[in-house]
């Protein structure tokens, strides 16, 4: 029946991809697989030839309803997120240009609320998300697309899941801010408690790995120590040391410094260096670029770079930015 819609066997087979996301959804609760829901919905989503592709024979856009499924799948307590999750929605959509500024910056938002093991990184995605929203045209933001969470009849306006997306993130990191002005083992626990109460029912999961969640940048450079987390104010001093070697950890002293290193920084330091991907963190004067990624042209003098931005790579500008390596975080491939 699909085939005789159309004669397109790319869109033959989002429309049988289509079907099969359903039909994992529509089966009785006790026999529904979270993982195969998300793995399903997103393979739909992928293979549509369209980012506004019509399902018939209503026309409305269905990949938007299988994109939140997939989404309030990983925010789920039932599915761990996988690397391969982490990279469709870095690369496939993120850092995807030719995606819609709705999917974009649902993956953002996903990526902020996910298994992340930093405040840091939060901060980066939750600003990555409200900049996301604010890139949106007035044409996309009238839209209107189908949502998982609705009839089929009450249709979604993507403008308001923008606005919503904005004010969720705006209000994470106003969270984050908050929380980590007390003590940083303290606030851990009540910054979950309070990012799980504005999560969009979702949850922010965060770890305390190796030396510790790392506070170092985006705000909180040059304040906290790396290894015994504690601030500059709680200790007395004006200003911490900072590694000569990568210029991104930050100590109180030589002791933690050492301890710092022995538990991993020795493996994670390096300088950078040409043809590096570095993202941006901790910009003032230009906040929009806070989480875009760029490639290392060269060492200029005072400790900043020359780099590019990986959007420009296939474009014609070859315009340089002249960057602090405080402000560059080294991306491991």
């Amino acid at each position: 029946i699909i085939a005789t819609m159309n004669d397109d066997p790319k869109v033959v087979k989002y429309l049988m991809l289509s079907m099969q996301a359903f039909e994992e959804i529509d089966k009785p609760k006790e026999q529904i697989n979270c993982r195969k829901v998300a793995d399903t919905s997103i393979e739909c989503v992928l293979a549509a030839p369209d980012p506004w592709i019509g399902n018939p024979p209503s026309g409305k856009c269905f990949r938007w309803a299988h994109f939140s499924k997939y989404h309030a799948c990983l925010r789920s307590m039932n599915v761990t997120p996988t690397p391969l999750d982490l990279r469709i929605l870095k690369k496939n959509f993120v850092k995807n240009a030719h995606e819609p500024a709705i999917f974009r910056a649902e993956a953002a938002y996903t990526l902020a609320m996910l298994d992340i093991r930093d405040v840091e990184a939060a901060v980066t995605y939750f600003n990555k998300t409200i900049a996301l929203v604010n890139s949106a045209c007035e044409e996309e933001r009238g839209r209107f697309v189908a949502d998982f969470r609705r009839s089929a009849d009450d249709l979604l306006n993507v403008g308001e899941r923008l606005d919503k997306l904005r004010s969720l993130a705006e209000l994470n990191l106003q969270t984050v801010g908050t929380a980590m002005g007390s003590d940083p083992r303290a606030s851990l626990d009540q910054m979950i408690e309070r990012m799980s109460a504005v999560g969009d029912d979702m949850r922010f999961r965060i770890k305390i790995g190796g030396s510790g969640m790392s506070v170092a940048h985006d705000g909180f450079a040059g304040i906290r120590c790396n290894e015994c987390h504690k601030t500059v104010q709680e200790l007395g001093i004006k200003g911490l040391l900072r590694c000569k070697r990568c210029n991104q950890a930050f100590y109180c002293s030589r002791e933690c410094q050492v301890k710092g290193w022995k538990k991993g920084h020795k493996k994670a330091c390096r300088k950078l260096k040409a043809g590096d991907t570095v993202t941006f963190i901790g910009l003032k004067k230009r906040k929009e670029l806070n989480g875009e990624n760029a490639v290392v042209q060269e060492k200029l003098e005072n400790n900043r770079f020359a780099v590019k931005l990986i959007v420009q790579e296939s474009s014609s500008s070859s315009s340089l930015l002249s960057i602090s390596n405080e402000n560059l975080r080294f991306v491991r491939e």
